[in-house]
């Protein structure tokens, strides 16, 4: 079986889905329209893709500072991920140390 950080079509195919699938801020009940759950499972998934890496940085980058500014629930899920992930992904320890502060405040 080949992992999934070895599989290009799989991480292309979602981060094309995060890029275009954003959830709705402005909708208090957003969560019944929009399937949160499979959305953080995506960003849990590019933070362990070696394929397109800087790509995914980048998009989790994006998130961090999106969901600072707009939905601080949300960056707090974000965050749980980060502290799962990061033993095994240190590059997720600026994006998580930009979240614990933020989130401090």
């Amino acid at each position: 079986m080949i992992p999934f950080s070895k599989k290009p079509h799989t991480v292309d195919t979602v981060l094309q889905f995060l890029e275009t699938n954003i959830p709705q801020y402005n909708h208090k009940r957003h969560c019944l329209d929009f399937d949160i759950v499979a959305y953080f499972y995506c960003y849990a998934l590019i933070s362990l893709s070696d394929y397109r890496q800087e790509d995914c940085q980048k998009q989790l980058w994006y998130a961090v500072d999106d969901f600072m500014e707009r939905d601080r629930n949300m960056a707090m899920v974000l965050l749980r991920n980060m502290k799962v992930l990061e033993p095994i992904r240190p590059f997720l320890t600026p994006m998580k140390e930009k979240l614990e502060k933020a989130t401090e405040s």
